[in-house]
């Protein structure tokens, strides 16, 4: 009877050593088991077996440059495909764009679901790691000419004009870096003529919004280039010049058209998510 045991244990041991067990996948093949991955990210993935292939899901809020790319010494093939999982027209895959033997496609798309899929490079049945890349370059805002509407110069007094670079370092090196941040310097341009004749209009609420400007300069000009403007908005600015602010932005809302309105209440939720 123990040798029949022995034997049993031996046979399942032989089948089990030539049976190719399934190896389990890091990423989904297909766009219903995609990985979600967030814009300016990466993420890592590996080609465990021949004919493997990952696909990603990321989101696109508006229309900007996006670059998907892998980094890592495996040969690797992209595809970009849209929210119904098809190829794009007029984007083929890549294969060698990128560094050494890595993809690259660089595309400019709407707002959007897309699929970044990554592969080995067709007919080459190779395994391996590699880390995927997503990027995005918001589109640029112009800031108005030096003779166009400008609030903060508007409140600053001669002597102080010294901080509108302060302010400009701010609005190009944080605040143009992301979307929200784009989105309230457009508004920002959009509306200031409109504010610049409510303050003009009010001496004690011009005052009032120049110190609000001072006390903001002097938590913006020990920012960095890695902060965000949700993050200073959190973290550095204290309760009490938050209340001023808001009952500041209440008056100035109150003398305005609708649609100023509707802008300032849409800047308070941006800062808020």
């Amino acid at each position: 009877m123990k040798n029949m045991h022995l034997a049993v244990i031996g046979l399942f041991i032989i089948i089990v050593s030539y049976v190719n067990v399934a190896v389990a996948d890091d990423h989904g093949g297909t766009c219903h088991s995609a990985t979600q991955i967030n814009m300016n990210s990466t993420v890592s993935g590996v080609i465990e077996t021949a004919g493997d292939l990952d696909v990603f899901r990321f989101s696109v809020s508006s229309q900007q440059t996006v670059t998907i790319f892998t980094t890592g010494v495996m040969d690797t093939f992209g595809a970009l495909n849209t929210s119904n999982c098809q190829a794009i027209d007029g984007l083929p895959g890549n294969d060698n764009a990128g560094d050494d033997l890595n993809f690259k496609i660089v595309a400019q798309l709407p707002a959007g679901v897309y699929y970044a899929v990554v592969l080995a490079p067709p007919g080459k049945n190779i395994t391996g790691k590699y880390t995927l890349h997503v990027q995005n370059t918001p589109e640029q805002v112009d800031a108005p000419d030096n003779n166009e509407a400008c609030v903060s110069s508007t409140l600053l007094s001669n002597e102080n004009m010294g901080y509108l670079q302060i302010i400009r370092n701010f609005r190009d090196n944080i605040l143009s870096k992301n979307l929200t941040g784009l989105g309230l310097i457009r508004l920002y341009y959009k509306h200031s003529a409109e504010v610049i004749n409510i303050l003009n209009s009010d001496k004690n609420l011009k005052i009032t919004a120049g110190g609000i400007l001072l006390e903001l300069v002097d938590i913006i000009k020990n920012t960095s280039s890695d902060d965000t403007i949700g993050s200073i908005a959190q973290n550095s600015i204290p309760i009490w010049l938050e209340n001023d602010i808001n009952a500041m932005l209440d008056k100035i809302a109150d003398k305005g058209s609708d649609e100023l309105k509707i802008a300032i209440e849409s800047s308070r939720a941006e800062l808020i998510e």
